[in-house]
């Protein structure tokens, strides 16, 4: 579930930087979300609906916030498998140029949502390293591409491995239709989070969500 793999492998907010792994700096985090706009006229149903939502919501942020304690706390059981000189932030971007690349810089930055410094910072630590490599744009020879390496695959397989059996032990005992339940509403809720993003990013003409069907 790709998803879970992001929040396991890179939030900016726990990062947990390793011995010789460069210092976050003031940028090194998430482009914020802004809020919407409200076009509903007040006292409307809508209006009304999201007041009746409103104590769920908030024990659903609340149960968001512990999960991400959770995540950080078996990221710390990783932490050693991490190669020298890398931080969190920087196999998040691994992980996402190994599933779904080669990106350009720019386009890393965009689908990952991070601030461009904050990319270019970690994407130099991965080519450092040898688990990344610029190579040229077959559609732009002035422009290059960034691909994993053999090296940074292999990095990427032992992490998703251990990654993987932890959470086999943390849903042992979870059913087969639970999972699965639980696998489409992050899937739905993570889509969301997309969505808002991309709403609201500078720009972009913000819009009330449509209603699902």
């Amino acid at each position: 579930m790709q998803a879970a793999e992001s929040e396991i492998l890179g939030p900016e907010s726990t990062a947990a930087t390793q011995p010789g792994a460069e210092p976050a700096t003031g940028s090194d985090r998430e482009v914020p979300l802004s809020p919407g706009t409200d076009d509903q006229p007040p006292g409307t149903d809508d209006q009304r609906g999201r007041e009746t939502r409103r104590p769920q919501i908030s024990t659903l942020t609340a149960e968001l916030m512990r999960h991400g304690r959770t995540l950080h706390l078996i990221k710390s059981q990783m932490a050693t498998e991490i190669p020298t000189g890398l931080d969190w932030g920087a196999l998040s971007l691994l992980l996402q140029i190994a599933a779904g690349g080669p990106y350009r810089q720019q386009g890393l930055a965009a689908c990952t949502a991070l601030d461009p410094s904050t990319v270019s910072r970690h994407v130099a630590q991965l080519v450092r390293a040898g688990l990344v490599e610029r190579q040229p744009d077959p559609s732009d020879g002035r422009a290059a591409q960034l691909a994993a390496t053999d090296e940074g695959r292999a990095v990427m397989t032992a992490l998703s491995a251990h990654r993987d059996e932890l959470f086999r032990q943390v849903l042992a005992g979870w059913d087969d239709e639970d999972l699965a339940t639980l696998l489409r509403l992050v899937t739905r809720l993570n889509d969301d989070v997309d969505a808002l993003r991309a709403r609201t990013a500078p720009g972009a003409a913000v819009r009330s969500p449509k209603p699902r069907g």
